[in-house]
């Protein structure tokens, strides 16, 4: 993967925390980036398929699913 320099600024008492606590800030942030970012994938996903979820819930429960009624359970 390749890296880039950046500047971040921070909170003096963070980065006194951060420094006492030996946190790696760039491998903190990159995590909490990252995380952020498949939380967005996430998001974009459900608004871009709402619609069509919301269609299949309607025809499954008008409908029913295929096989229910030999279903033992």
């Amino acid at each position: 993967m390749d890296k880039t320099r950046t500047t971040v600024r921070i909170s003096a008492d963070l980065l006194q925390f951060a420094k006492f606590a030996d946190i790696n800030l760039s491998k903190t942030l990159e995590g909490a980036l990252s995380a952020l970012q498949v939380e967005e994938a996430k998001r974009l996903w459900l608004a871009e398929n709402t619609e069509a979820l919301e269609d299949y819930n309607d025809r499954i429960d008008r409908d029913g699913v295929f096989g229910e009624e030999f279903q033992r359970f």
